[in-house]
């Protein structure tokens, strides 16, 4: 069987070395823009679907790669001193939201909150933000165990994150 397998071998090895690299030069009528504009586009790569975002996060545009400098800001632990244009003022009522989940990062706590509508929060040193890390104006929270407190002016809420199963 080795035999058959090595002789196989050395025959493609001959046959692909007996052929010559043949290169053929390119005319300038290959690269012609002429053709191009004067041809209509063709239906395969005409956009068939326009997708509108409404509210929420276009889950089309990349989540890496785009505002550098947000993200460096973000990166480098910057969320405390935010600047005026990243608050947004946004209605939300803190009853209507939900504790989906708590994550502890270098020993500081971010807790993962859903609203109507499945949109999704994030609480982190006492702030409230939306997509983008956008700031909530008039909501505060504090994380203490598995709690959340939340203070909308003289409202209160506290959610509790809810065990796997129950």
């Amino acid at each position: 069987m080795k035999k058959i397998i090595v002789f196989g071998l050395l025959c493609l090895l001959i046959v692909l070395s007996s052929k010559e690299l043949r290169v053929q030069p390119v005319s300038e009528s290959t690269f012609s823009t002429d053709r191009a504009e004067s041809e209509e586009t063709p239906v395969w790569l005409k956009p068939g679907f326009t997708y509108h975002c409404g509210d929420r996060r276009d889950p089309f545009r990349p989540l890496v790669g785009e505002r550098v400098a947000e993200d460096e800001r973000i990166a480098e632990g910057k969320l405390g001193r935010l600047l005026e244009e990243d608050v947004v003022p946004f209605e939300i009522d803190i009853f209507s939201l939900r504790l989906t989940g708590l994550i502890w990062d270098k020993g500081e706590a971010i807790a993962l909150l859903q609203g109507t509508g499945k949109i999704g929060f994030i609480l982190k040193k006492g702030k409230l933000f939306r997509e983008n890390y956008r700031v909530i104006q008039g909501i505060l929270g504090e994380i203490k165990g598995n709690e959340v407190y939340l203070v909308q002016g003289k409202n209160k809420v506290r959610l509790t994150l809810r065990e796997e199963g129950k």
